[in-house]
């Protein structure tokens, strides 16, 4: 199973996109959920979508080309540089968005995230939020996200 998700604190509505196997068969799944002020669940809906299995396996091959399934959250989440005399400089940032990747795979469960990573990326480039950037985009771009 993967599915996608942008969270963010205000936000009273969570959407996630999940493709998972159902009797061998892969299926995507729109599932919208509406919380009230105390982030209680108060909606679900869900629908499937249709899609080209041979789309999703693309997916995933693109995904195997940026080592996505290697991410580590600590080069994801950087945002503090270190000078060479061991000062350094810590960069915060309130009421973003946090981009979030779950797979579950042979009964391991997985979070692959980043909080606003195009905003840390200008402040302190690393490689793996770059290739996460992309894997995101490139999600989002299969699945006419916004």
């Amino acid at each position: 199973m993967l599915s996608f998700s942008r969270n963010s604190y205000w936000s009273e509505q969570k959407v996630y996109i999940i493709y998972g196997r159902t009797n061998g068969q892969w299926e995507r799944i729109k599932l919208t959920q509406k919380h009230d002020g105390n982030k209680n669940i108060i909606r679900t809906k869900s629908r499937k979508l249709s899609f080209g299995e041979g789309k999703f396996q693309e997916l995933l091959t693109f995904f195997d080309s940026r080592d996505f399934w290697n991410f580590e959250l600590d080069s994801l989440n950087l945002h503090e540089e270190v000078r060479e005399d061991g000062s350094g400089t810590l960069w915060t940032k309130t009421d973003g968005t946090t981009d979030s990747f779950e797979v579950i795979s042979n009964g391991q469960h997985r979070i692959i995230s980043s909080y606003e990573p195009e905003y840390f990326q200008e402040l302190i480039p690393v490689e793996q939020r770059r290739k996460f950037i992309e894997c995101r985009n490139e999600f989002l771009r299969m699945n006419k996200m916004k």
